[in-house]
């Protein structure tokens, strides 16, 4: 079951590690569960935003520089770029943005800890 989820959580407990080995993440305690996906999850849907938003603009980058390039030369059927060029573009001259995604936060932990306690507290004094 913990393999058929879209992310899987196990928790490393004294009766064996079956489910925590079989797991995409494993925690100690079942309390630390809210951290991993309000903080770490809040991370990961930041930076896989900024990821698809970096390719997205790299590849139109690309093809309005072709496109502008054949309209100058009256539509002909010249690439702007060699392969080597695209493959090298595609990889070593992007490589860097990506991996600065890496250690992006926009918030420390202990400030997201301090706003997630505010937002909780609010709910309960608005639901309750």
């Amino acid at each position: 079951m913990i393999q058929a989820a879209h992310a899987g959580i196990g928790i490393d407990a004294n009766e064996g590690k079956q489910a925590s080995l079989a797991a995409d993440f494993s925690i100690t305690q079942f309390h630390h569960i809210s951290r991993l996906l309000l903080v770490h999850g809040r991370f990961c849907y930041k930076r896989s935003c900024a990821l698809s938003q970096f390719v997205m603009h790299r590849g139109l980058i690309i093809s309005i520089m072709q496109a502008i390039f054949s309209c100058v030369f009256y539509f002909a059927s010249v690439s702007l770029y060699q392969g080597v060029l695209m493959v090298a573009y595609s990889t070593a001259y992007t490589m860097l943005p990506v991996f600065s995604l890496v250690v992006d936060r926009d918030v420390t932990v202990r400030e997201f800890e301090h706003l997630f306690e505010s937002i909780i507290y609010k709910s309960n004094k608005i639901l309750g």
